[in-house]
């Protein structure tokens, strides 16, 4: 907030390009990985989940690797991580067998639950760093992912 003051008239105005210490705040120019509008919430699958703000019809794409923001690691890395590290790569990053590593999303992604029949997964056409929805989502329906396409063996 600041005071705007007139000859007479104080009164307070909002001020969004300062935060309430003081400093300058910048404006993120981040590119954004999901493509669709999406929240997370508790999900009845487990723990929290992806669901979609608005319909999103078949095909759409959903989802993009951003070498920019995702973090891409090996197995080596992986293995020389400390156990709570890789514990927590176990949860939330997907292994890419193509690349032989690890995918750590930079956005909320990660909370993509597995389903036998998933509605989103990969795109042959779109190639392998993107995943479509399958088939027409619904508003507040939640995304998900059959884990198996990564060739994961975490248990499901």
């Amino acid at each position: 907030w600041r005071c705007s003051l007139r000859p007479g008239v104080r009164r307070r105005t909002a001020d969004r390009s300062r935060r309430p210490s003081g400093r300058v705040r910048r404006r993120a120019s981040v590119r954004a990985v999901l493509r669709i509008p999406t929240r997370v919430g508790p999900s009845r699958i487990h723990g929290l989940g992806l669901f979609a703000v608005d319909a999103i019809p078949a095909g759409t794409v959903v989802w993009r690797l951003d070498p920019d923001l995702d973090l891409v690691l090996d197995e080596q890395r992986v293995a020389a991580l400390p156990p709570e590290a890789r514990a927590q790569l176990d949860r939330y990053a997907y292994p890419d067998p193509v690349r032989g590593a690890r995918v750590l999303c930079a956005d909320d992604a990660r909370f993509f639950n597995h389903a036998d029949a998933a509605n989103c997964g990969d795109s042959p056409s779109e190639g392998p760093d993107v995943t479509v929805a399958l088939r027409d989502v619904a508003p507040g329906e939640e995304l998900t992912w059959d884990y198996r396409e990564s060739g994961s063996t975490a248990p499901i």
